[in-house]
């Protein structure tokens, strides 16, 4: 991966030494079959087993990081892993243990109650939904 950016000595081991901080590594391979099912929501699929695989390990007091970015684009580590046809490289799960001590940062929420709308605004704020008068 590191040639094909066109890295350096310095940036080539500063890659290698990024991907194997973990003591496991596991690649997330997206292997779509068949027409029935659209590829999308195979995709999705893939996706929640992915996340479900992380919540898992958190539930077991283990740590995990799904990384994404340049490897899982990478022709290269497609064809180290031996990614065929249609199989895609969703990212790598670094997966170990926290080291003890290490304090846990939280992230801060984002507020977000201006984006979210409940199910029963929608209705009374559409504009060809009026209010019906009851008759009485």
């Amino acid at each position: 991966m590191a040639e094909e950016s066109g890295a350096d000595a310095a940036a080539t081991e500063a890659l290698r030494d990024k991907y194997q901080r973990a003591p496991l590594s596991a690649a997330l391979v997206f292997a779509p079959r068949g027409q029935r099912i659209p590829e999308w929501e195979q995709l999705a699929a893939a996706s929640c087993v992915a996340h479900a695989l992380m919540l898992l390990l958190h539930a077991r007091e283990y740590g995990s990081i799904w990384r994404t970015g340049q490897l899982a684009t990478s022709p290269g580590v497609g064809r180290f892993l031996g990614l065929r046809g249609s199989e895609r490289l969703l990212g790598v799960l670094d997966i170990g243990t926290p080291e003890a001590g290490t304090a846990q940062r939280r992230r801060v929420p984002d507020d977000v109650s201006a984006t979210i709308t409940r199910f029963d605004d929608l209705a009374r704020h559409r504009p060809d939904t009026a209010p019906q008068a009851e008759d009485g």
